[in-house]
């Protein structure tokens, strides 16, 4: 999240709130103008920062995690009145993190909740931390969803199991897979092929696509 704020503070002229406990990266005021909170010290919750933080007319807010209703339910406040809203979850995939946050909500709310994800929603980036092929250090390997007409109409029918097969037929709208990222990284040298077949959520998949060998883009997305 700090590069994609530093990649904005470089670029445009944004008021920018980070909300953090702790605060790990110091943001120096380029062309955007940063505001950081640390819970504990300038705020009690990540809730009442988030309150805050809308009354002071931010055009994007960083909260350093959702750990629960409460936050989310502040956060996607925030989104629906215009804001962008950039933070995480610990989760495996873009799927499960959609899956995550509605099972903070009991069935009869669901419907709601993914009709505001449907509307809300700008993006879902998923990073792995893989060991290089050669010497030391790590090299991300990612999956990245994009909330394309196709993602929103499968968020709001739940329809989270076709969001992997989505991803895949999404590369026009630059959306990757972890067998895609997985597929480029050992082609590139950076990983080693027992490294990505470790990684792999889908290593069958991933050593056909290694050997040229690619499974139709998409079937089956939408009946």
């Amino acid at each position: 999240m700090a590069a994609m704020l530093d990649h904005v503070n470089n670029t445009s002229e944004q008021h920018v709130i980070t909300i953090e406990d702790p605060i790990e990266y110091t943001f120096q005021d380029n062309r955007s103008f940063f505001e950081q909170r640390e819970i504990g010290l300038d705020a009690i919750s990540f809730e009442s920062a988030l309150v805050h933080a809308l009354r002071q007319d931010p055009d994007i807010i960083m909260v350093g995690e959702m750990r629960n209703r409460t936050t989310f339910e502040t956060a996607l406040t925030a989104a629906e009145t215009g804001h962008l809203v950039i933070t995480t979850l610990h989760t495996k995939s873009a799927s499960q993190s959609l899956t995550r946050i509605l099972d903070m909500y009991p069935m009869e709310e669901r419907d709601t909740v993914r009709k505001g994800l449907a509307d809300c929603l700008r993006a879902v980036i998923c990073q792995r931390l893989a060991p290089r092929a050669i010497g030391k250090g790590v090299v991300p390997v990612v999956e990245i969803l994009i909330n394309t007409p196709i993602v929103r109409k499968l968020i709001f029918d739940n329809m989270l199991e076709k969001l992997p097969q989505a991803i895949e037929a999404g590369g026009e709208d630059n959306m990757v897979s972890f067998n895609g990222s997985l597929h480029k990284l050992v082609n590139n040298g950076d990983i080693t092929e027992e490294t990505a077949m470790r990684f792999s959520d889908n290593p069958q998949e991933l050593k056909m696509r290694l050997k040229g060998i690619k499974l139709s883009e998409g079937a089956g997305i939408i009946q």
